[in-house]
Formats: C-alpha cells, sequence, structure tokens
C-alpha cells in the first residue's frame, strides 16, 4: 500500500466543512457500525441490542487477512483488499456505496489504526460519527481514547456508556 496516496486522500477528506449533530440514543433509529472481520461473534449481542431498542443496523466489515477466515451472513458488508486501489484509497463503488448509506450515527468499532477503516469514516455522511481516537486523524465527532487495544464489544459498551449519558 502507498501510504502517501491514503494520508493525501484523508488530508482532503479532513479539510471539507462538517458539522455533526448528536442525536440522543432514545432517538436514534438507524446506525451504520463498521467491524473488524474476525469480531462478527462479539457484534452479535451489539446488533441485537440495538434491534431490541427498535435501531437498524447497517454492518459492515473489512477484511484484512486471507479470506479463508469465518464466513460472515448475507447481512454483513464484507468489505474485501480488491475495492481498494492498488494505492490504498477505496474505489468509486465503495465511495458511492459509504457515501449513500443514511443514518444517524456511524460507529467505526476498529481499534487499531486501519488506513481502510479511517478512509471509509471518512467518507461517511451520518450525522454523527463515532470511534477511536486516532492522532493526526479527527473523523469523529465523539473520540474514544483507549490505554490497551481493546475487542470490538468493549469498545462499544464503551462508547454507549457514554453516549448514554451525553443524551
Amino acid at each position: 500500500m502507498k501510504y502517501w496516496a491514503v494520508r493525501r486522500e484523508l488530508r482532503r477528506m479532513l479539510e471539507q466543512p462538517r458539522k455533526g449533530v448528536f442525536t440522543p440514543l432514545n432517538s436514534v433509529r438507524r446506525i451504520h457500525l463498521l467491524f473488524p472481520y474476525g469480531e462478527y461473534t462479539s457484534i452479535i449481542p451489539i446488533i441485537e441490542k440495538l434491534s431490541r431498542l427498535k435501531i437498524e443496523v447497517v454492518a459492515w466489515s473489512i477484511m484484512h487477512k486471507s479470506p479463508n477466515q469465518e464466513e460472515l451472513p448475507k447481512s454483513v458488508r464484507v468489505i474485501s483488499a480488491n475495492e481498494y486501489s492498488f494505492w490504498g484509497t477505496p474505489s468509486k463503488d465503495l465511495i458511492d456505496d459509504m457515501e449513500s448509506i443514511e443514518c444517524d450515527v456511524f460507529i467505526d468499532l476498529n481499534s487499531s489504526y486501519s488506513y481502510r477503516a479511517l478512509l471509509l469514516a471518512a467518507h461517511s455522511k451520518a450525522k454523527f460519527r463515532v470511534g477511536v481516537h486516532r492522532e493526526g486523524a479527527p473523523l469523529y465527532d465523539f473520540e474514544l481514547i483507549l490505554k490497551d487495544r481493546l475487542k470490538a464489544d468493549d469498545i462499544f459498551k464503551s462508547m454507549i456508556d457514554y453516549l448514554e449519558n451525553i443524551g
């Protein structure tokens, strides 16, 4: 991956004006979750909890390694390496798909620094973006600062605790 192209794309996205609009959790109708491919089993209870709250979930996962990992349900959009250019930037089709999702909140549950996840987050048109703080990439309206790397479900629990207390 050519990181200069990815950094240029991130800088371009960060220069675009954006004003996040916080929506209290009890008013959220649709959430877009982006999570690490290998953590789907820990995402199931999250999706179930949100469904009980009458919140629709759009679930996407980025496949970083080999495709011989567990197969995810058809309801989860799995993003593979071939949906990114040689330079590491998302394809036009992937960007169009990302920008077409109408949701109240976008939540990035990736705890490691992933350029692929950051570029997708940058293209989200969600009213409010939530994610793990990454130095030099202030993409989120609400950022969780981690001392240690956490699994997706632990990140979600922390984020939801904060968001419930804010609203």
